[in-house]
């Protein structure tokens, strides 16, 4: 089993001794926790850490699925964050949280979407052959929820 990260393979194998670093040097005074957790061994790790550590820097990645989605490829679990212990916040709250957010985001980007020409005359979404300016895939640099050119055909 393995996956592709910005042209590097990885495995399973590859993310575990991720982990096996993670916990020896990097566990006992981790701070930038943020949401989502790679659940492995009845452990929690961050996506993003064991990203850096497996390939180096990995410059402004999404997190959330865009992230989340390699060590789905290699058949991780993902959770919420560090455990309800360490978080002092039960997962449901935490989970009912997110999608809050989530939504107010969608709908932020469908108002925008809607709206390009507002914003600017001659604002439109990108769009060309079978690719479009929403949630577009700019491959190596990561998801672009809205992609627009303007009147002089500039994105």
């Amino acid at each position: 089993m393995q996956t592709n990260f910005r042209g590097k393979t990885l495995t399973r194998e590859d993310v575990e001794r991720a982990m096996d670093r993670f916990d020896r040097e990097f566990r006992d005074n981790f701070r930038r926790w943020k949401i989502y957790s790679v659940k492995h061994n009845d452990k929690r790790y961050p996506p993003k850490e064991l990203l850096r550590l497996l390939v180096g820097e990995i410059g402004s990645l999404s997190g959330g699925e865009p992230t989340n989605r390699y060590f789905r490829d290699l058949g991780f679990q993902i959770g919420m964050g560090k455990s309800e212990d360490e978080l002092g916040v039960p997962e449901q709250i935490v989970a009912e949280a997110i999608d809050t957010s989530l939504s107010l985001e969608a709908d932020l980007e469908e108002a925008l979407a809607a709206n390009l020409a507002q914003l600017e005359k001659g604002l439109r979404l990108y769009e060309e052959q079978s690719s479009f300016g929403r949630q577009f895939d700019a491959k190596a640099a990561g998801r672009i929820d809205l992609l627009a050119v303007d009147s002089q055909q500039s994105i």
